[in-house]
């Protein structure tokens, strides 16, 4: 919605920010002027008059906001208008949402948490001071990351904006919360040394397939949700080489990993334990390994190193090595180079060969 005006000299009509007309005519010192409110109503363009004062013009157009949000609200879903932020996010949003997303897997976990915090508030009654609380209660109550609370932000707009699609809320309570600051540039990753006692105590672990886990984690950079959803027919042996799914990488595509030798005897030696595996068996059938992976970092006496720090290791063992950065990107399944560029000052060498030359 908007004011416009129209010329008295060539009835052309423009933007309130034009002081002179295309025909040349100055508007501000132009008496005969007309002002229009310009607005969309039923997927037709308006255009009402407002008569000649600025003042007027500004006041109608609040005014016909105010009736079009009226409108809207008397037109809201009846069935669904007391529906509580748990039934939605059950029966309308999670069945729309799994059929778009391939993310939708990754993001069930947080729809647990928001359902838990906020589901028995009725939709339409969420109010921008609810989001707040539930966001400090992420931070404060949870320790959850400032980038995990982000994806939480993200979801819980998605499913207000489907909400407003279906005509069950007018506004969005999200429309004012911002994501928080990030900075990403953690790339704690493990020495020779460490990575020796790391697989040693793996070894040890009463969990037998742990070893082999964080074996093909630090031989090829994959993430903990790409290893564990690893399949029979991605992995092949004769070919070298690990083919991960379009629907379990992070950014949607495709990626081939090649299995170098440290990683393939890794492999062989897992696939004569283990026996043989179907195409649609799990490589690793572990459900989870948190505790046994921090069990044995704990006894490698190895301090602030999570799972995804694996994936760390691997990229920067690679820059030290002098591997290009859209070498490493492609490996490492990034959306775009300049998350990769984190690792550039690993890699020294190239900053000393620059300067030598001058």
């Amino acid at each position: 919605m908007a004011v416009m005006v129209k010329c008295s000299q060539c009835h052309a009509k423009v933007s309130l920010k034009n002081s002179t007309c295309k025909c040349g005519n100055d508007l501000k010192k132009d008496k005969k002027k007309l002002y229009y409110i310009v607005y969309t109503f039923n997927g037709k363009k308006v255009w009402e008059h407002a008569g000649h004062s600025l003042k007027f013009a500004k006041e109608l157009e609040t005014k016909k906001k105010n009736d079009l949000i009226d409108r809207k609200v008397g037109q809201v879903n009846k069935e669904l208008k007391n529906i509580v932020f748990s039934d939605f996010i059950d029966n309308q949003f999670t069945p729309h949402y799994r059929l778009k997303n391939k993310a939708f897997k990754s993001e069930k976990s947080r729809f647990k948490v928001i359902k838990e915090q906020l589901g028995d508030i009725l939709l339409k009654s969420v109010t921008e001071y609810d989001i707040d609380k539930f966001l400090k209660y992420l931070q404060l109550e949870r320790k959850i990351s400032k980038s995990t609370i982000n994806r939480y932000i993200a979801t819980v707009k998605r499913m207000m904006n489907y909400a407003i699609e279906l005509n069950i809320i007018v506004i969005n309570p999200m429309r004012h919360i911002k994501q928080m600051p990030v900075s990403n540039e953690r790339t704690r990753y493990l020495t020779n040394e460490e990575v020796e006692r790391v697989l040693t105590e793996c070894r040890r672990s009463r969990n037998k397939n742990l070893y082999y886990i964080v074996q093909v984690a630090l031989k090829t950079g994959m993430r903990f949700s790409e290893v564990l959803t690893l399949k029979g027919k991605n992995v092949s042996l004769i070919n070298r080489s690990i083919i991960i799914a379009q629907h379990n990488t992070k950014n949607g595509k495709q990626r081939f990993i090649p299995i170098n030798d440290a990683l393939y005897d890794v492999l062989v030696e897992y696939f004569n334990q283990c026996g043989s595996i179907g195409d649609e068996e799990k490589l690793f059938k572990n459900k989870s390994i948190r505790g046994a992976y921090e069990n044995a970092i704990k006894r490698a006496e190895i301090n602030d190193f999570n799972f995804h720090d694996l994936r760390h290791t691997f990229a920067s063992r690679l820059v030290q090595k002098e591997v290009g950065l859209y070498t490493v990107s492609e490996l490492l399944g990034h959306s775009n180079i300049t998350v990769t560029k984190r690792y550039a000052h690993l890699n020294q060498k190239n900053l000393r060969d620059a300067v030598e030359k001058l």
